[in-house]
């Protein structure tokens, strides 16, 4: 079992809904099998980015993907992530979260963010 660091206890991506908790130093994101959060989309690489634990911060990479990831519409190489950070790779949206209760605080203006209609296809009601 690899050693938990306290300081990512509540921190996790949201991604299509989903919840995904970062338990470790390095954490993969991309199309191929082999990464911690596995994205079924042929618009992400197949080694599409990383977030890293670096001296106390979490730290977004993007892993020379070919769509790229960006961060309030500026493609991005490297990026030091605060708590509702939103981010996309390719077409696909990621909510960063380090505290659950700095979310709260700030949900109604993330979720507006998050929310694309270009991309549900759905109708708003």
């Amino acid at each position: 079992m690899a050693e938990e660091i306290p300081a990512l206890a509540q921190t996790f991506l949201v991604i299509n809904d989903q919840v995904y908790f970062l338990e470790k130093i390095i954490t993969t994101i991309g199309r191929g099998l082999d990464n911690d959060i596995v994205l079924k989309s042929l618009n992400i690489s197949r080694r599409h980015a990383q977030i890293r634990y670096e001296l106390g911060k979490c730290v977004l990479y993007d892993m020379n993907s070919t769509l790229g990831t960006f961060v309030k519409d500026q493609r991005i190489n490297r990026i030091v992530l605060k708590s509702g950070d939103v981010f996309r790779m390719a077409n696909i949206r990621v909510l960063f979260v380090q505290n659950i209760k700095e979310l709260e605080d700030e949900s109604a203006s993330v979720t507006s963010e998050l929310k694309d209609p270009g991309l549900s296809g759905e109708d708003d009601e």
